[in-house]
């Protein structure tokens, strides 16, 4: 089968164009014939599938588009956003990947497209007339439904997609009520890992983070959070929850890794908490993260939105146990001793639960089951022949064979 993946975001730097990757990895391993267009501020991307990029950037030279693309919420390769797009550069954007779309699908026939989020893309496919099938996330689909322009064309194509995938049953919900016309596409899709994400023989080891980050030397039980600063990921509740620490664990350090608008709110409530061992690495590349994630005592998901899938994975995966608020699908990830839950929003709950994981030592006690739980999702063909599935189902119903 010809598949082509088309996302409004670039592969490094967000959920979605994690999901992309691997799920082309996926696909590719299956035996299909995969190519990826994307939106991005360059196009220096290495991949084991052919992947074309849609330069939008005010940075870079010979950009196809002069302004930067606009991320959902917060994207570390822009600085640009759908709300702040004049409605000349919108235009411009639409009519842009709508030629290369239409240049791509008269290239490659696609027998199918798959698009990450409910935008511009989405609703492109719709018009080319190929099956297509849409992965919905929570940030575009809020961003969609409260942009005037977005917003009836995010409708359409949901509406007409054969499938809307989402991560979860609450984010399905979620959905649903953003655009209750979908009920009956809506299909819960889990990714799975499609290969080991951390080398249990490679020498992890806080001393291969790079010079210059800023990061702490001292010993201690190391709490990370590895995200967006946004609200909604729920990194203030954390800023206070380490403050208590700190007050209640001589050498218990917090590391901040991600960036986004709420940075220096956050850095300010750090100062003013006078907090000596928390710290913000910024965004980091994926290796680093996992290299932290490898390190830490204890990873905190106190997000009140829908969970990066990845993020758990991942975490699980390098052996850590999770710290999570409740509710938005983490109830389907957590099994056994995979972490706990707390209320979102409650900062003493939360803090309680960080000292009790590092008292306790959970990692001692649980890391080996958690990378091994991590382990049993490392399977790309399950989640290639659901996805797969899906695009079956598309093809059926506007009468195109494989």
């Amino acid at each position: 089968m010809r598949i082509l993946l088309v996302n409004d975001s670039p592969l490094v730097g967000s959920g979605s164009g994690t999901t992309t990757e691997e799920l082309a990895r996926a696909l590719v391993g299956a035996g299909h014939e995969v190519r990826c267009l994307l939106v991005a501020d360059r196009a220096e991307i290495t991949a084991p599938f052919p992947v074309r990029t849609i330069v939008c950037s005010s940075q870079t030279r010979d950009a196809t588009l002069s302004f930067d693309f606009p991320a959902w919420t917060w994207h570390p390769a822009t600085r640009g956003t759908y709300a702040e797009l004049t409605d000349e550069q919108f235009h411009r954007l639409r009519e842009t990947l709508r030629a290369e779309l239409d240049r791509e699908v008269s290239d490659f026939d696609p027998h199918v497209i798959h698009a990450q989020h409910t935008g511009l893309f989405a609703h492109l496919a719709l018009e080319s007339g190929v099956p297509y099938v849409i992965s919905a996330h929570a940030a575009s689909m809020r961003v969609a439904s409260e942009d005037a322009r977005l917003q009836p064309l995010a409708e359409q194509a949901a509406e007409n997609a054969t499938a809307l995938m989402v991560t979860s049953r609450e984010l399905a919900a979620e959905f649903k009520q953003f655009f209750p016309g979908v009920d009956a596409r809506l299909e819960v899709v889990q990714p799975e890992l499609t290969r080991d994400v951390v080398d249990p023989a490679a020498p992890l080891g806080l001393a291969r983070m790079p010079a210059g980050l800023g990061f702490p030397t001292r010993e201690g039980p190391l709490v990370v959070f590895a995200g967006t600063l946004v609200p909604r990921h729920g990194a203030a509740t954390l800023v206070n929850a380490a403050a208590i620490c700190e007050s209640m664990h001589p050498t218990v350090r917090t590391i901040l890794v991600g960036d986004g608008p709420q940075r220096e709110e956050l850095r300010r409530q750090a100062e003013r908490l006078e907090l000596e061992r928390t710290h913000f690495l910024g965004w980091q590349p994926r290796a680093l993260v996992q290299i932290l994630l490898a390190e830490a005592a204890i990873v905190a998901v106190p997000s009140r939105g829908a969970p990066s899938t990845w993020a758990l994975l991942e975490a699980m995966a390098a052996g850590a146990p999770i710290v999570a608020s409740m509710g938005d699908g983490r109830e389907e990830l957590f099994v056994n001793e995979t972490g706990v839950l707390v209320p979102p929003d409650d900062h003493e709950l939360l803090a309680d639960a960080l000292l009790r994981g590092i008292a306790e030592a959970w990692k001692a006690k649980n890391g080996p089951l958690l990378a091994q739980q991590a382990s049993q999702r490392i399977d790309s063909a399950r989640w290639a022949l659901d996805t797969v599935a899906l695009y079956e189902q598309a093809m059926r119903e506007r009468g195109r064979n494989a």
